[in-house]
C-alpha cells in the first residue's frame, strides 16, 4: 500500500497538471494569438500587365500582358512599435520593372489591435502624425488570428471608405485548405487626399491638356481625324465658361477593383492574392455639362453625317482615361513563403492550446484517479 505522503504527492500533482492545462488553454495561449512583435516580411505579386501615367511628363507607360516584362509589386510589412495590444505597422508598396522602380514607394501606417487587426479607436498622437497614417475602419492588412468562415467589412485607401469580403467558401490554395473571399466595387471617386497619395495631378494646364488630348485613346469611338481636330478646342472653350482661371483645370479619379483572396483560417494568414484594378481620370461633372452644351450649342457641329461631328456625349464616351490600370496575383514563392508561415504558426497553436494541455488534463486526472485509488485501498488505521 501506498503511504499519505504518496497519495498526496500524487494528488497534487495530479492538480496541478490539469490546472498547467488549463492555464496554457485559456490564458496563455489566448495571449499567444496576437501580431507579432518582430515583424519583416516581404511578399512579391507578378503583374501581368500594367498602363501607367507618369504625372510629371503625362506620358503613359504601356506593358502588354505577354510582353517583354518582369513586372512586380513588393509589399514589406514592418512592426515599427508595439504598445501592448496595440501596433503599429509600416507597409511599403513599391511597383518594379525587373530592378528599375516605376514610380516612387508608396507607404502608409496602420496602428492596428494585435489580436483583430483591425484599427484603434484609441491612437497614440505620435503614431497619428505619422505621414501615411490616416483613420480607417475593418480590415487593412490582413485578417486576424482564427478567420471565420462569413462575409468581413474591408477598408478602400482610394475612396477612403469601408468594402464587402464576401465569404464564398473553402478552397484548397498553395496545398492547404483556405477561405476564399472576394470583394469588387464599380467606378467610384477617388478621394483628393488619396489621389495626392498616389502623385496623381490634381489639375492641367492648356498645355497639358493638348498633351493628354492627343495621347487620348479614340479606338473605343467611330472618331475621324477632323472630329478629333474640333476636340481639344471644344473643351477649352467649354473651361472658359466654367473655370476663370485657365491655367488650372481640375482633374478627377474614379476606381474601381476586383480582388479574390485566400486565407488560412487559424492563423489568419493571407495565402495568395489576385486583384485587378484601374483608375481613370475625368473632368468634374460641371465641366463635363459644359463641354456637352458647347458642342450641342454649336452651329458648325449640327451635321451628324458631317465628317468632322462630334456627338455631344463624346466626353462620356472617352472618360475617365485610364492611367492606371493593372493586375497582379502573388508570386509562387510568396504563396509557399506564406504557407509555411501559416503552417508553422498553426502547428505551434494547436500544440500548445490543443495538445499539451490535452496531455496535461489527462495525466493529471489520472494522477489524481490514482492517488484516490490508492487511499480508498488503504485500511484505515484503528487508534
Amino acid at each position: 500500500m501506498k503511504s499519505r505522503t504518496t497519495q498526496g504527492i500524487l494528488a497534487v500533482l495530479g492538480v496541478l497538471l490539469v490546472a498547467g492545462g488549463l492555464l496554457l488553454m485559456q490564458v496563455i495561449v489566448p495571449a499567444m494569438k496576437v501580431f507579432p512583435a518582430d515583424v519583416d516580411t516581404t511578399r512579391t505579386f507578378d503583374v501581368a500587365y500594367l498602363t501607367l501615367l507618369n504625372a510629371d511628363t503625362l506620358e503613359f507607360m504601356e506593358f502588354p500582358e505577354g510582353g517583354d516584362h518582369d513586372l512586380r509589386i513588393e509589399r514589406n510589412i514592418f512592426v515599427e512599435e508595439v504598445d501592448g495590444n496595440r501596433t503599429l505597422i509600416r507597409e511599403t508598396q513599391t511597383l518594379f520593372n525587373g530592378d528599375t522602380p516605376l514610380r516612387p514607394p508608396i507607404v502608409k501606417y496602420h496602428a492596428l489591435d494585435r489580436h483583430t487587426m483591425e484599427p484603434l479607436d484609441d491612437v497614440p498622437e505620435e503614431w497619428a502624425a505619422r505621414d501615411g497614417y490616416w483613420e480607417r475602419e475593418g480590415l487593412v492588412i490582413g485578417w486576424g488570428i482564427g478567420a471565420e468562415e462569413r462575409d468581413y467589412i474591408g477598408w478602400n485607401d482610394d475612396t477612403r471608405s469601408t468594402v464587402e469580403m464576401e465569404y464564398q467558401g473553402k478552397q484548397e490554395r498553395g496545398g492547404i485548405t483556405t477561405l476564399y473571399f472576394t470583394s469588387e466595387r464599380e467606378p467610384e471617386l477617388i478621394s483628393e487626399e488619396h489621389a495626392a497619395v498616389l502623385g496623381l495631378p490634381p489639375s492641367l494646364t492648356i498645355a497639358q491638356l493638348r498633351g493628354l488630348a492627343d495621347g487620348m485613346d479614340v479606338s473605343s469611338v467611330d472618331l475621324s481625324d477632323g472630329a478629333r481636330a474640333k476636340l481639344t478646342p471644344a473643351i477649352i472653350n467649354a473651361l472658359r465658361n466654367v473655370e476663370a482661371d485657365l491655367q488650372a483645370i481640375p482633374l478627377v479619379y474614379y476606381y474601381d477593383y476586383y480582388g479574390e483572396y485566400w486565407v488560412e483560417p487559424t492563423t489568419g494568414v493571407l495565402i495568395d492574392t489576385h486583384k485587378y484594378e484601374n483608375r481613370g481620370a475625368a473632368f468634374p461633372p460641371e465641366i463635363m455639362d459644359a463641354i456637352r452644351e458647347v458642342l450641342e450649342n454649336d452651329p458648325n457641329n449640327q451635321d451628324p453625317e458631317a465628317e468632322d461631328y462630334l456627338p455631344p456625349d463624346i466626353m462620356d464616351q472617352l472618360m475617365p482615361i485610364t492611367v492606371n490600370r493593372f493586375e497582379y496575383v502573388a508570386s509562387e514563392q510568396s504563396v509557399q513563403d506564406a504557407v509555411a508561415d501559416a503552417t508553422s504558426n498553426r502547428d505551434r497553436l494547436i500544440l500548445f492550446g490543443q495538445t499539451i494541455p490535452v496531455v496535461l488534463i489527462v495525466l493529471g486526472v489520472l494522477l489524481a484517479g490514482l492517488a484516490g485509488y490508492f487511499y480508498a485501498q488503504t485500511p484505515v488505521q484503528k487508534s
